[in-house]
């Protein structure tokens, strides 16, 4: 039960801040693909990919939880 109770006071702590880092890389990308004519570098790229893939993974983990406490 402590355990439950760590992970999903975790959650609720990190999955906001993820989410708020992959949306703000995601308008980073956009900006910089809109106003820049050189290519993107590749592993920079994936990078942010990688952030915008956690702060989507970090929204269902946290939706998840809320429905837990709720039916608790």
């Amino acid at each position: 039960m402590l355990q439950q109770r760590l992970w999903a006071g975790f959650a609720l702590f990190i999955c906001p801040l993820i989410i708020i880092a992959a949306i703000f890389n995601a308008g980073h990308l956009l900006g910089v693909v809109a106003y820049t004519s050189k290519p993107m570098v590749v592993p920079q790229l994936l990078s942010q990919l990688a952030i915008i893939a956690g702060g989507i993974s970090s929204a269902s983990v946290f939706n998840s939880q809320i429905k837990q406490m709720k039916n608790q």
